[in-house]
């Protein structure tokens, strides 16, 4: 019986010996890897460009062939009053007008307004049409500083009213005519109806003339000219006796510094940041 009992004993020593030897003896546990949240990677902001505040001076209303050029490359505002040059930089970063504005940058296009006339077969009326316009007076009453009236040669209303008169039209004549958004188109009109010459006036792109000429649509027109190419391309289609120089139109602008500034066709400034 004792020794039954030692070897019991002797039995459970052995296994917890070796119980805890193995223990020991073992590795530790490899731990799972910690899941660390990825870090959102925020855009870079977009920087932005301030649009261009573009402002024209009141007497341009209605006269811009381009206007739709500058609209596509600034927020355009058409102010009611002459232009404040205090109000750049607060209210507009570039202003532009009709005129050598004192102060101002001359643009380097100026704006050549002349006199075509179209198919038309009675030739005392062409004679009279070239010789009826005092381009002085248009621009007297345009008040525009810097326009210039070209030298011309004109026959007084009562002169005009007796030639037509002697060709069998004492009532006069009645004409379209096409305009290329020019200032002093109105006060060309008023001159043709004090000779008894009635007009339909058509408000067109110099592009629109030319076609409208061709066709007969209209018989005369005033159109803008800024090159002599430009000029040329009208003395070959209608000829030389037929293109009459009137006046000249500056175009003048201010802008804030730092602005890249480019040119319409037109003359009229485009600016850039």
């Amino acid at each position: 019986m004792k020794r039954l009992l030692l070897v019991l004993i002797r039995g459970a020593l052995c296994g917890g010996l070796c119980s805890i030897s193995l223990s020991a003896c073992e590795a530790p546990a490899t731990p799972f890897p910690v899941e660390i949240a990825a870090t959102e990677t925020m855009p870079s902001p977009i920087a932005t460009i301030e649009p261009i505040r573009y402002a024209l001076d009141v007497n341009t209303i209605g006269f811009i062939a381009e206007m739709d050029q500058l609209q596509a490359a600034a927020q355009v505002e058409i102010l009611g009053t002459t232009a404040n040059p205090a109000d750049l930089g607060g209210r507009y970063d570039l202003v532009a007008a009709y005129g050598a504005q004192s102060g101002w940058t001359l643009s380097p296009i100026t704006l050549h307004i002349a006199l075509v006339i179209g198919q038309i077969e009675d030739e005392t009326l062409s004679e009279i049409l070239r010789a009826s316009i005092n381009p002085q007076i248009v621009v007297d009453n345009l008040g525009i500083p810097g326009a210039i009236a070209e030298p011309t040669d004109i026959l007084s209303a009562s002169t005009l009213r007796a030639q037509m008169a002697n060709r069998g039209k004492p009532d006069g004549y009645g004409l379209a005519i096409g305009a290329a958004y020019l200032p002093g188109a109105a006060q060309i009109v008023e001159q043709w109806t004090a000779i008894n010459i009635e007009t339909r006036l058509l408000w067109m792109s110099n592009a629109q003339i030319f076609t409208a000429l061709e066709s007969g649509e209209i018989q005369i027109a005033l159109i803008t000219w800024t090159t002599s190419e430009e000029r040329q391309n009208w003395v070959e289609r209608f000829g030389a006796e037929n293109i009459i120089d009137l006046y000249t139109l500056p175009i003048s602008y201010l802008a804030v510094p730092g602005l890249n500034i480019s040119f319409t066709p037109g003359g009229w400034p485009l600016a850039e940041r």
